[in-house]
């Protein structure tokens, strides 16, 4: 959690190999991921633009199963189906195509994309920026199943959503992790003034929060 230009996103796109960090090195079971052949069957990413992941004229089927074409993972389609229709994509969707689609929509197309392949971790950057509060809640009740089931990471300025979703909590400031702890300590307790001032800004009581 953090503000725009703090180094969220930097650090969410080393964590997936997008870019090499200039230091330091990054560890997945034990292993540096520079050199981790099958790291991509591991590791997926809901992107913050779907589009940006998405060909607009694939149909929404299409699009869902390519990341188990270009893996060349096995699938079962009866119980693919099933899956979706769990994520919220209701079937008549399935044969349109992705830019005939709502945002929302979209959005829950790339949760299914970034789910399906079974990876261990999910890193998902700013899902909540471009929707509106009932797509919102719909991508949290989302989320909050995926996180009982897989490692999610979430990337975003959005301290609400990161209250409704999160356990743990890093903040970030000036491309460093200044504070990290677990949701009721950052909430109710946060050390750092960057911390302070960005629950402030977001019109929070630190101490009087309730977490009901």
């Amino acid at each position: 959690m953090g503000s725009s230009g703090s180094g969220k996103t930097t650090l969410g796109k080393c964590l997936l190999r997008f870019i090499k960090p200039t230091s330091g090195n990054i560890y997945f079971k034990g292993k540096d991921i520079q050199s981790l052949k099958d790291y991509k069957m591991y590791v997926s990413f809901v992107p913050q633009d779907p589009m940006s992941s998405l060909n607009p004229h694939f149909k929404v089927l299409e699009a869902i199963l390519e990341p188990f074409y270009i893996m060349s993972l096995a699938f079962d389609m009866k119980d693919l189906l099933k899956k979706i229709s769990k994520i919220g994509i209701k079937e008549e969707l399935l044969q349109k195509k992705v830019k005939e689609i709502s945002g929302g929509e979209r959005q829950r197309v790339a949760i299914a994309r970034a789910m399906l392949p079974d990876p261990e971790l999910i890193i998902a950057d700013e899902p909540s920026s471009s929707l509106d509060a009932a797509h919102k809640e719909l991508i949290a009740s989302l989320f909050l199943d995926i996180k009982s089931q897989k490692t999610l990471m979430i990337i975003t300025h959005d301290v609400k959503f990161s209250h409704r979703i999160c356990d743990k909590i890093g903040v970030m400031y000036k491309g460093k992790i200044v504070e990290i702890g677990s949701k009721e300590d950052i909430f109710k307790n946060p050390k750092h003034d960057f911390t302070k001032s960005l629950l402030d800004s977001y019109s929070l009581d630190c101490e009087k929060y309730s977490y009901g």
